[in-house]
Parts: structure tokens; C-alpha cells; sequence
């Protein structure tokens, strides 16, 4: 778990030098950490990419969650479903708005994911303003995206 822990604190320090511009080549890291991802099998990456977002709001981390492969969206949904059940939510939401925002690949399979449930639940429960608008915001763009998935989550 230790690992895990400290490959974590490794990656924030990177994209904490990039977001800082005292990194020199960042299309290198860019590719680097996208070959790294296609050998890796667990979520870290993927997690402490969403988490360094949480903090710091990096349009780095941004930039490299959209350039994320297919087969790691279902983490990063996972990661984000998980957040916005915590004190960051909203930036949570802030994140999956720019996110989606952009029409990623991987948009279609958002309706078949927990994430989603939580979004719409959020519509229904959430008392506090910033977040319900967040919310109401993200589905807006999604559900012109995706209007033929969504014919099965109208019955829930």
C-alpha cells in the first residue's frame, strides 16, 4: 500500500512541476505517462491524476484525463463517482463538466455507470446550490450527446 502511497506522491510532484512550467519537455511526460497507462493494470495512475485535479484544479491533469484511453475510463468514473460523494464534489463536477465538455471517446459509456446514477440522484437530493447547478450543468451537455443510450435510464 506503501507503493501505491508514494507513486502517488511521485505523480503529483510531476504534474505539480508542470503546472508550474518548470518542467521542459512536456509532450515527453505526456507521452510517457500514456505508456505507462497502457502497461498498467491497477487504478493508481488514473486515481492520483483525478486527486492532483481535486487539489489543484490543473488544467495539466485536465489535459491528460482527456487524452485518457478507453480502458481506463470505467476508473476514472469509478474515482470520480467516489468524489462526488465527498467534500469535493463540486470541483468534482467542475472536473466531469470540462471533461465531457470536450466529447471525449469514451462519453456513451458514462450512461452505463454508476457515475451517472449518482448524477442523476444528485438532482434529486443535493441541497446546496453550487453543486445541484454543477449537476444540472454536466447532464445538460451529456444527454444531447448520448440521447439513444439514455431511452433505458428514463424508466429510473
Amino acid at each position: 500500500m506503501s507503493g501505491t502511497f508514494e507513486k502517488r506522491q511521485g505523480l503529483s510532484d510531476l504534474l505539480l512541476q508542470l503546472d508550474k512550467g518548470s518542467m521542459q519537455d512536456e509532450e515527453e511526460f505526456e507521452e510517457a505517462f500514456l505508456d505507462e497507462l497502457r502497461g498498467a493494470k491497477d487504478s493508481w495512475l488514473v486515481e492520483g491524476v483525478v486527486d492532483h485535479y481535486l487539489r489543484t484544479q490543473s488544467q495539466y491533469a485536465l489535459k491528460l484525463l482527456l487524452r485518457l484511453p478507453d480502458a481506463h475510463c470505467t476508473k476514472l468514473f469509478d474515482r470520480l463517482d467516489s468524489a462526488m460523494h465527498s467534500e469535493k464534489r463540486l470541483v468534482a463536477y467542475y472536473l466531469l463538466g470540462n471533461l465531457v465538455g470536450q466529447q471525449p471517446l469514451w462519453l456513451p459509456r458514462i450512461v452505463n455507470c454508476s457515475l451517472f446514477q449518482s448524477l442523476v440522484s444528485c438532482l434529486m437530493t443535493e441541497e446546496d446550490l453550487p453543486v445541484l447547478m454543477a449537476a444540472l450543468v454536466v447532464l445538460s451537455i451529456i444527454i444531447p450527446s448520448v440521447p439513444s443510450l439514455l431511452a433505458r435510464q428514463v424508466d429510473t
